[in-house]
């Protein structure tokens, strides 16, 4: 090495004699023994144990209320009855006692009606129009999801044909009652009005739900009950999370941003069209997430992001949409307001443009990129009618979004799944899947 960085007259000058220079000592080392880490390991304390869950076994049960404000427990069941105190609708409530049936569906029915949690059956033995407090408690099973799912339970009614007819529009919906989650006493509450029991149907035998082959079979004035969760809570929010609008801001110089990018390798082919993927990272990524908007992490992690592009639209609150509508209840759907997108491809986000005159498309900062929107049911995307988008950029190339059959697809070939979709009201005339009810008003939308 010495002779490489020294000419031979430097070298010889330096007198230096390379194959009789000392060879450095050895540094001594030695076994060093096991010792005890100086803090404990807590982790390691209080390791993480699988809960019990206990699901209630499905049971029928017949309960009599006494008078408002005491409450009854339905046998073994976790449901407890009450009147409400203070209340009269109807001489069943003002004298003698009231009978309601309670039943708890077994698992498997419970899951056919999608419901993530139980369900239950209350049919009035009394033939007397009521109203009663329903109390359920859910200790039993409130760890049987995660996401804090049982701080997020709540009550709400099913249409009885989502048992008797399963599979139609009108029954795949059903009315969240106000509901307090005690989370305390693992308890939720809601007052629950009980038709009358017709004269004829007095009797405390029949049960209120039969299974009848592939459906059921279920008794006159019954009133179906699910105990499920709420996307949002006191925990957060954990429905699907929007694309946030963090790509859409701009910082000066100076930002103080970290950033740092790993390409990932894409397979060769003829013309070397090949896409440039790889993954971000920002430090600043998460500057447009706020409290009031869902900040959960992708599954690359927070601050890493992958964009190979995406075109999403907005929709509305129908609460926040009544004027002209079908309906003029609270609820917690979403409605169409306007056509409306938003695109984001190479890194950078453009809202879309609807020309009212012609239809197209066009890039709010046009840049001569064509959109076009188009639909195909070949297409198969959960759309209601096949809705898909070809964006061409002024070098010609071609991007699809939501076509998750390309050409030449056939059985059994993979599909893209490019396409997420919610379900969308029409509730005023002219809007898609618009109907005269607003339970027959809505569709798939992507």
């Amino acid at each position: 090495m010495f002779a490489g960085l020294l000419s031979g007259p430097v070298a010889i000058a330096a007198q230096l004699d390379l194959l009789t220079t000392k060879k450095p000592d050895p540094v001594s080392t030695k076994k060093i023994g096991k010792r005890a880490a100086p803090k404990k390991d807590q982790a390691a304390r209080h390791p993480w144990k699988k809960p019990k869950i206990t699901w209630p076994k499905a049971a029928v049960v017949t309960s009599a209320l006494p008078g408002p404000g005491t409450a009854v427990k339905a046998g073994k069941l976790p449901v407890r009855l009450e009147r409400p105190a203070g209340k009269k609708s109807g001489a069943a409530e003002s004298h003698g006692s009231q009978k309601v049936q309670v039943q708890v569906l077994d698992r498997a029915t419970t899951e056919s009606l999608g419901v993530a949690g139980i369900a239950l059956a209350l049919r009035p033995v009394s033939a007397t129009k009521s109203s009663v407090d329903v109390e359920i408690d859910y200790s039993g099973f409130r760890n049987a999801y995660g996401g804090d799912w049982a701080s997020r339970l709540t009550l709400r009614t099913l249409p009885t044909c989502a048992l008797t007819s399963p599979g139609k529009k009108k029954c795949a919906t059903g009315v969240e009652l106000p509901t307090d989650n005690d989370t305390d006493t693992h308890s939720l509450t809601a007052a629950v009005s009980l038709p009358a029991a017709a004269p004829s149907d007095t009797s405390e035998g029949a049960r209120p739900v039969v299974p009848a082959g592939a459906k059921y079979s279920v008794a006159a004035n019954t009133v179906l009950l699910a105990a499920t969760a709420q996307e949002a809570g006191p925990s957060g929010d954990f429905g699907a999370t929007s694309l946030a609008p963090s790509a859409s801001w701009a910082a000066g110089g100076s930002s103080g941003a970290f950033s740092w990018t790993y390409p990932i390798d894409t397979p060769d082919i003829a013309g070397n069209l090949v896409p440039e993927l790889k993954l971000g990272y920002s430090s600043q990524s998460v500057d447009g997430r706020t409290a009031a908007t869902n900040n959960q992490a992708n599954g690359i992690g927070d601050g890493w992001s992958m964009e190979p592009g995406y075109i999403e639209r907005q929709y509305v609150s129908c609460s926040d949409d009544k004027k002209g509508s079908n309906t003029t209840a609270e609820v917690g759907d979403l409605c169409w307001k306007k056509d409306n997108a938003v695109i984001n491809l190479g890194g950078q986000s453009n809202i879309l443009i609807k020309d009212s005159t012609s239809g197209e498309w066009h890039l709010e900062n046009d840049d001569g990129t064509k959109v076009e929107k188009l639909s195909s049911t070949a297409r198969a995307n959960g759309d209601n009618d096949g809705e898909y988008w070809r964006v061409t950029t002024p070098d010609g190339t071609r991007y699809f979004f939501g076509y998750n059959r390309p050409a030449g697809w056939a059985t059994g070939k993979e599909e893209t799944n490019s396409t997420w979709t919610v379900p969308v009201y029409g509730n005023q005339t002219g809007e898609p899947c618009h109907a005269t009810a607003f339970k027959d008003s809505w569709c798939q939308q992507a």
